[in-house]
């Protein structure tokens, strides 16, 4: 699956501050795309390390694109493409908490 999203400095900074207050717990997070749909996804501390290093100096809402694609027992590629270039990780989902 891919994701448009558009998000603003302030909101990636709220992201990074939810994601960090979950050290122990890594929770899926939920947050519209482009077009308003709520989208879940595994995003980790890092993950929103290296949008927010892509965010510098940008006003506004900036478009990325992340990526998940499934591997084997409940495994997953993430994928983020920002201004060309691309980062991934893997991810356990099995780790990830859905409440």
């Amino acid at each position: 699956m891919e994701y448009t999203l558009a998000l603003s400095s302030q909101q990636l900074d709220f992201l990074l501050e939810t994601i960090q207050a979950f050290v122990d717990n890594k929770k899926l997070i939920h947050l519209p795309d482009k077009e308003g749909e709520i989208i879940t996804l595994p995003l980790t501390e890092e993950a929103l390390l290296y949008i927010q290093s892509r965010f510098n100096g940008v006003e506004g809402k900036k478009e990325f694109k992340i990526s998940v694609h499934e591997l084997e027992n409940q495994n997953v590629q993430v994928e983020i493409v920002i201004d060309q270039a691309s980062w991934s990780y893997k991810a356990n989902l099995t780790e990830f908490d859905i409440h």
